[in-house]
């Protein structure tokens, strides 16, 4: 995890991150958990010549939460 970085290219060949602050990082597993403007997804889908637009599907996330600490 980088925090203070923002992601500028993803060399997948050679494993590599670049960020915009010069830092560049090998890599063995990317999780791009950045968000729905997410930076990692857009370069992924980019590089595999897919359109990274965002369209509403009509799904929506609903959570809920349950205490557990009552639970037998």
């Amino acid at each position: 995890m980088r925090y203070g970085h923002s992601l500028s290219r993803i060399d997948f060949a050679d494993h590599r991150l670049f960020f915009t602050n010069g830092a560049e990082v090998e890599y063995d597993v990317l999780v791009g958990a950045d968000g729905i403007y997410s930076s990692v997804r857009s370069h992924l889908l980019s590089h595999l010549g897919i359109d990274n637009t965002l369209k509403y599907l009509g799904v929506v996330a609903v959570l809920g939460l349950t205490d557990l600490s009552r639970a037998t």
